[in-house]
């Protein structure tokens, strides 16, 4: 008999709370005036992705457990630690959920995450790209996206850097991968096989 692993459940009360709160956000950022209604969701994937990266930055890898704290922080600060009222009590499952089913919450979350950490590494001083490793969003993006170990390797051997030690744990790295293979498939109304 297979066990279920309680890490990757969905929790459909963290689902609703994130929802409101997001919606909330959005309203606040629509009447204030910081973006339109149709940039909402991408406002708040970036700030989430810089939330999330700040937070790993510095760390030898990715460590899902920071991302969710990441994912935490984000919600208190976007939807305000005053107003987030009874929502308060659900922070930490949240964030959990928020880190590891991102995709159901941002639908350009691999387009965005994509685009930030090239940005990143094309930026980069050759510096930087000699602790290429340590960098919080190329973390997250190892973790999330395939094919971005090989691309970082690449560049610091273009640039004549030392290839970076381990950025995310392999396993780490395969069970986000199929997660979000999965969740990809079920937002296309595919289930997986």
């Amino acid at each position: 008999m297979q066990q279920k692993n309680p890490e990757v459940e969905f929790n459909q009360k963290a689902h609703e709370v994130i929802r409101a709160m997001l919606n909330k956000s959005e309203d606040r950022l629509i009447s204030d005036g910081t973006c339109d209604p149709t940039e909402t969701e991408d406002y708040l994937c970036r700030h989430y992705l810089a939330q999330v990266a700040s937070l790993l930055g510095g760390a030898s890898y990715y460590l899902p457990s920071e991302a969710a704290v990441g994912a935490e922080i984000f919600l208190s600060r976007n939807c305000g630690i005053y107003s987030m009222g009874r929502y308060a009590r659900y922070s930490k499952i949240c964030g959990k959920q928020l880190s590891q089913f991102t995709h159901l919450y941002f639908r350009r979350y691999p387009e965005t995450l994509t685009q930030m950490y090239i940005e990143r590494m094309q930026s980069a001083t050759d510096e930087e790209i000699r602790h290429l490793n340590k960098d919080g969003l190329v973390q997250l993006a190892a973790a999330n996206l395939p094919g971005v170990l090989e691309q970082a390797r690449r560049e610091q051997r273009r640039r004549g850097s030392a290839v970076s030690t381990v950025i995310v744990f392999n396993d780490d790295r395969e069970h986000r991968l199929q997660m979000s293979k999965a969740q990809l498939r079920l937002t296309n109304n595919v289930w997986p096989t």
